[in-house]
């Protein structure tokens, strides 16, 4: 929606799929003011997100840029006719094409009706229905800035989630913004967060003699810290909509580190496919085996792995975030599933498999030994 007569802003509302589902997002840009609302999957919580900020060639320099002139068309440059293939409608047509520097357009010759917009190392976009005059809905602009960038979560209606957005819902200043980051105590990327991250092995008060220790010992720590929930309050989706929350929020420069140095903590290369897809078939794996126990494996792994994310991937401001919006995190469950150590059938390997790959933490926080019978290099799944 273009308004350049009332409100003189520019707004879009666009429906992403994603692997992690539906992201609906609406933009809005008026005069320096550019607002980005998120609305995340259901799976993700279902929570909202504000990016406030303005625009800059490149992203630097000192000058803001507003919304496309009203006259912008005026501009252009009739090029000549040409018969195009249009990408995503797959239509060979002839378009009148017109261009004003780098900036092309293809319209239908009879209507004008503008079908595909192309700015080479920027965007390409196609149009099916192509974008006629039409009347505006003055309406969708009645509340700017946007109720989600304000401050005040939740009794504002403003989301728990605002990046660059001062109380007001307005991008915070440059020079603002380099004063606050210098005052800041927890940045992403400096103090405790990259220290904790560059440390190979826990300090003695986060480690426990063997597996149900260390985990009573660093449920203590999440206690005093989070809202918490008991492992086995949980179910297996619930865990894993909160860990596509935790990949969408995680700092990557982390996982930077941990591939670095090949530590335990990195994400693996398929976490991608495991949430779109890997997932959804071991928890039906589990939950049609003959064994009961898998589906308690699979959700108790989730939790280990859950909480590994959160402590390890998250920075703390975003922690901070969580906890305001009462964003429960698992607690670790206790027991060593001993029966992964054992014989197993084909889909008991593909089940425990998972969780052996989660329950990372017992080697480093813990000073864990075999499970009594088992031998000293217990097989891993195929």
């Amino acid at each position: 929606t273009y308004d350049m007569l009332e409100n003189r802003a520019f707004r879009e509302d666009l429906v992403l799929d994603t692997v992690f589902g539906k992201l609906e997002s609406k933009i809005v840009h008026q005069g320096t003011n550019f607002w980005v609302v998120n609305h995340f999957p259901w799976y993700a919580l279902g929570i909202h997100q504000c990016v406030c900020t303005d625009i800059k060639e490149g992203g630097a320099g000192d000058t803001q840029y507003y919304p496309i002139q009203y006259n912008w068309v005026d501009k252009m440059v009739y090029i000549g006719g040409e018969v195009i293939g249009i990408e995503y409608i797959n239509q060979t047509r002839e378009m009148d094409h017109w261009a004003f520097g780098p900036h092309h357009l293809w319209g239908e010759p009879e209507t004008g009706n503008i079908i595909r917009m192309w700015q080479p190392f920027n965007g390409l976009q196609v149009y099916p229905e192509g974008v006629p005059q039409g009347t505006v809905d003055t309406s969708l602009f009645n509340e700017l800035p946007p109720k989600e960038c304000k401050a005040g979560y939740p009794t504002s209606g403003g989301a728990i989630w605002r990046i660059g957005c001062d109380d007001d819902g307005y991008p915070i200043p440059d020079a603002k913004k380099k004063e606050m980051k210098e005052k800041r105590p927890k940045d992403a990327i400096r103090g405790k967060d990259i220290g904790r991250a560059e440390e190979k092995v826990p300090r003695g008060h986060y480690k426990g003699m063997d597996f149900g220790e260390m985990s009573d010992v660093l449920n203590g720590w999440l206690n005093t810290s989070t809202q918490t929930k008991p492992c086995m309050d949980w179910d297996v989706k619930e865990l894993q909509q909160l860990q596509a929350l935790f990949y969408l929020a995680r700092e990557s420069q982390f996982d930077d580190i941990y591939v670095k140095t090949e530590d335990n903590r990195r994400l693996r290369p398929d976490t991608l496919k495991d949430l779109a897809t890997n997932w959804i078939g071991l928890n039906e794996v589990a939950s049609e085996h003959s064994d009961y126990r898998m589906k308690n494996i699979r959700r108790d792994g989730h939790c280990h792995e859950a909480v590994m994310w959160y402590v390890h991937h998250l920075s703390e401001d975003l922690k901070e975030v969580l906890n305001e919006a009462r964003i429960p995190i698992p607690l670790l469950s206790p027991a060593r599933h001993d029966i992964c150590y054992g014989d197993l059938d084909e889909e008991g390997h593909k089940v425990c498999g998972a969780y052996k790959e989660q329950v990372t933490c017992a080697s480093c926080h813990s000073n864990e030994l075999p499970p009594s019978g088992s031998s000293p290099n217990p097989s891993t799944t195929p």
